[in-house]
């Protein structure tokens, strides 16, 4: 969602004609506080993956959408990007951030949380370390590359503005899995089974580390692993993407 309109004020001040959801009717009235005599803006208290959307917008009226940590806090992503489907132009674009959960820096903290080994268990599980609803569903990169492509937007532009390969390693990679086994090894909890869905998560997320560390290239690892967050566009098959270079 657009939370406070930080987002959404910066782009209509760059002369962008905007408008603004999020779940949050909370949020909603931070932003309109925050556009106030600054920037004309619609904002709606709306789910974006309910089918009010349809209700609210026109087809097609929209170039460009914007989901910066949005991503993870939807589960039915597929009722979303139909929406973006129905809402999107031709050449539409949507920029999207989302955070990895196969990093291992968010394995040892997670991003929303701080809990060590939150992400690599599935969400009906965290009530054991988070007595709150979830509300956040870590998927693979690939998860979101199939629904956007199924809901006609296939480009996929993928920005390293965390200068992953420049920075990651497989030496530091493995030395962070081995943290997390001696995080894993050192963790009390009071219920057993808890401990079983841990070590079972800490497992599979360690198999597939080693076989994707055998089977793929350097930079596929670095990327898949090593980047706090997914950040890039997915666009209509007939838009032109180019990366813009900063000067």
């Amino acid at each position: 969602g657009c939370a406070y309109g930080g987002f959404s004020i910066a782009m209509a001040k760059a002369g962008a004609k905007v408008s603004g959801v999020d779940i949050s009717p909370r949020f909603i009235d931070y932003a309109k506080a925050n556009a106030l005599n600054t920037a004309q803006i619609e904002f709606n208290v709306l789910d974006a993956s309910s089918i009010d959307v349809r209700k609210t917008f026109e087809k097609g009226s929209f170039d460009f959408v914007l989901l910066n940590d949005v991503l993870e806090h939807i589960y039915d992503t597929a009722s979303l990007v139909a929406n973006l489907d129905w809402l999107l132009s031709d050449t539409g674009i949507v920029f999207f951030k989302v955070p990895n959960g196969f990093s291992p820096r968010f394995v040892l903290s997670e991003g929303h949380r701080r809990i060590f080994g939150l992400t690599v268990l599935d969400p009906d599980c965290w009530f054991y370390l988070y007595p709150k609803r979830a509300s956040i569903f870590y998927r693979p990169f690939s998860h979101f590359e199939a629904i956007f492509s199924h809901f006609g937007l296939p480009q996929t532009l993928l920005i390293d503005e965390e200068r992953v390969f420049a920075r990651m390693t497989a030496r530091k990679l493995k030395e962070q899995i081995k943290e997390i086994f001696a995080k894993a090894r050192d963790l009390e909890h009071p219920d057993p089974i808890f401990k079983i869905y841990l070590r079972k998560g800490i497992q599979r997320f360690r198999d597939e580390f080693f076989y994707d560390v055998e089977n793929n290239t350097t930079e596929f690892v670095k990327y898949k692993y090593g980047s706090y967050f997914f950040t890039g566009f997915f666009a209509r098959k007939n838009t032109k993407l180019k990366v813009l270079k900063s000067t």
